[in-house]
């Protein structure tokens, strides 16, 4: 069953994500993730210090299908990002799934985010975004 995390960017915390911060936070992971690996591509050649963050936003958690779905609620709603998990991550996933959702979550506490609404979604709904960002070519 997927799992849908409201965050909310705490009153304290930086409203953007400078480019040390994130270095700094890097440090810690063993591998980066490709889609990390663009961001910073387009971040160097844009020549951008920062990356402003969103005041609340969503994480839906599908563990069957092996990936999780993001988007900016506040200050203007996007459109579902749709982020495949790397082999490495599903075998994460698969040890222990609690600990690899703690993990991704302990991320955006760091950033500055809290949590403040958690809920299981249908099947259906879930369908639909899966539909919505499926991958060109991609026939499911």
């Amino acid at each position: 069953m997927a799992l849908k995390i409201t965050l909310k960017l705490r009153e304290t915390a930086s409203p953007h994500l400078y480019l040390d911060n994130l270095k700094r936070l890097m440090k810690e992971d063993d591998e980066i993730h490709p889609m990390m690996e663009k961001l910073l591509k387009l971040i160097k050649k844009g020549r951008v210090p920062y990356i402003i963050l969103a005041k609340v936003k969503e994480i839906i958690f599908v563990p069957e299908e092996n990936l999780h779905f993001e988007r900016v609620i506040e200050p203007t709603p996007s459109g579902y990002m749709r982020v495949d998990w790397m082999d490495s991550e599903i075998e994460d996933y698969d040890k222990d799934p609690k600990k690899f959702i703690e993990d991704k979550l302990n991320f955006f506490k760091k950033l500055g985010y809290e949590f403040y609404n958690q809920e299981e979604l249908p099947a259906g709904e879930i369908e639909g975004i899966l539909k919505a960002t499926k991958k060109f070519g991609e026939k499911k």
